[in-house]
């Protein structure tokens, strides 16, 4: 049986013999037991409620307080991961492709980039959006994966705005 319907049950019950035995002979015995068996019976009634509505809140505030840092921790992330890659497509990757004789980089160029990139962008992603990065992504490796991911997308990105 429910806790409260329980409390409910047992405290109206616990009121039946204190107004059918009252001796100020004055109304009905339903009148009296409904006058002052209500207020209890909703009171018990409504505590378990107002609990759970409380509990229903602290979790919704908890979803949005986690949803807010981390949508904050992956703009600046992008933020980052962008400027970045901008960076070294103007400096590194220019180099390399003059220093190549059909001036395309190498897969080894390639992957030393993307090291820069990632140990760059480590560097100024730090701290709580760091810590909210590993939490969303399942720790350092899903973070790094993620971060990877989007310095390749970065790339694309820079790559095809230099076309144009």
């Amino acid at each position: 049986m429910n806790k409260s319907l329980f409390l409910s049950l047992f405290t109206f019950l616990t009121l039946i013999p204190s107004i059918a035995f009252a001796e100020d002979g004055s109304g009905s015995f339903w009148i009296k037991l409904l006058g002052e068996g209500i207020p209890w019976i909703v009171g018990v009634a409504l505590v378990p409620v107002l609990l759970w509505c409380g509990k229903y809140l602290k979790r919704l505030i908890e979803e949005k307080v986690k949803y807010d840092m981390v949508k904050r921790a992956l703009l600046k992330t992008n933020q980052v991961v962008f400027g970045v890659v901008s960076e070294l497509s103007q400096t590194m990757a220019d180099e390399f492709k003059a220093a190549a004789e059909d001036g395309k980089l190498t897969d080894q160029e390639k992957a030393r980039l993307k090291s820069i990139a990632i140990s760059k962008s480590k560097d100024l992603v730090f701290g709580e959006t760091w810590d909210a990065l590993k939490a969303e992504f399942g720790g350092n490796s899903g973070a790094d994966n993620f971060l990877s991911g989007e310095i390749e997308k970065a790339v694309r990105v820079v790559n095809n705005q230099k076309k144009n």
